[in-house]
């Protein structure tokens, strides 16, 4: 898109940087927010159908709306850093255009600029609620599996655009608090100033700061595992497969390093450790065990796909997604298994694998 589109077909030429993303923020400021300061109950944007006014026709939004079409992956990848869900960040990328038809539509300076505000905005709203619902969840809380090309909205040149949408560092960012996070993926994911950042959160620069440098802090406390090269991630993925397959407990215990840890995500929906697992011996011993009750009509297929960052395997039982298994990888090792099998955060992956070239 060569600039941004207002509601008479004109554009603004942006200017394109190349951002941590994949694509650049065009650093243009966005008008202000009258649109998210109504306070009445939402239901999801996703299932609601809104009428135009008769101030506005389709042909009135048709400029704007092809703008906001073409930029809905980058909008995507922001709500779903902010958030790790993917389902919730389709429903927000939504409802900011929502928001803007209810508002009459505003002639728009920088479309990506606009609505990365509106969303921020509708991100840190929903990141207040969800701490409430994630302290009750029912078992380890992990985000939803993506995959890689969704999550970065292009090319994934390079380690750190992968290892930015990596289970590991998605669940890191669970560390943080909702200003905090939101404000970190602006600064270092998008590469926003702290001056746009304070004018679409409604805070000071100087405020944005300490925020980003508090959330600094916070993740550097943390562990925090590196993706291993894609070759190499992916060997390792293969032959742990290969291991569980031949159900020797010590072919996959020499995958594993020795104070590894299995995290399932099972919600309150299907069956997965409530606790993690921590030990090669318990883990490979568990596992091999497990897919030995399993009868030949329960069989389980796997297959690699590019998720978070890294190839993983896709968990298959009679054909539907059963789970997705992450690997993280420290010195030539497993270190941790993330087995995501609530179906809930399965749904999103599974349209976009039958979409797949």
């Amino acid at each position: 898109m060569a600039g941004a589109v207002r509601r008479d077909g004109k554009t603004h030429r942006d200017r394109d940087i190349a951002g941590k993303l994949g694509r650049g923020h065009d650093g243009l400021k966005a008008p202000p927010l009258r649109i998210l300061e109504r306070a009445e109950p939402r239901s999801p944007a996703m299932e609601r159908t809104r009428c135009v006014g008769d101030s506005m026709s389709a042909a009135d939004l048709q400029p704007i709306a092809g703008a906001f079409g073409d930029l809905r992956p980058y909008f995507f990848t922001v709500a779903y850093r902010m958030t790790g869900s993917a389902s919730d960040a389709e429903d927000l990328v939504q409802e900011s255009w929502v928001r803007y038809v209810e508002a009459g539509a505003p002639e728009v300076r920088s479309v990506r600029a606009y609505f990365t505000a509106v969303v921020s905005r509708l991100c840190l709203d929903y990141l207040k609620s969800a701490s409430v619902r994630r302290e009750q969840y029912v078992g380890p809380w992990l985000p939803e599996p993506v995959l890689t090309r969704e999550a970065v909205a292009g090319p994934a040149e390079t380690v750190e655009q992968r290892e930015a949408v990596s289970v590991a560092f998605l669940t890191l960012l669970e560390r943080l608090g909702p200003e905090q996070r939101v404000v970190y993926v602006l600064r270092e994911a998008i590469g926003l100033s702290y001056d746009e950042i304070a004018e679409q959160l409604g805070k000071t620069a100087a405020g944005c700061r300490q925020v980003f440098h508090r959330a600094q802090r916070r993740l550097a406390s943390g562990k925090r595992h590196s993706i291993a090269p894609l070759v190499e991630h992916r060997a390792l993925t293969e032959h742990f497969l290969a291991a569980l397959d031949s159900g020797d407990a010590a072919r996959v215990a020499v995958l594993l390093a020795v104070d590894a840890a299995w995290i399932g995500d099972g919600g309150s929906a299907r069956q997965a450790a409530r606790r993690p697992i921590v030990g090669a011996d318990r883990i490979s011993r568990g596992l091999v065990g497990l897919l030995g009750k399993l009868t030949p009509d329960m069989r389980l297929t796997f297959e690699l796909a590019d998720i978070n960052g890294a190839a993983a395997a896709v968990v298959r039982q009679r054909g539907e997604v059963d789970g997705v298994m992450l690997l993280a990888v420290d010195r030539g090792r497993i270190a941790t298994v993330w087995y995501v099998r609530n179906p809930d955060k399965l749904r999103h992956l599974e349209r976009s694998l039958r979409t797949e070239p």
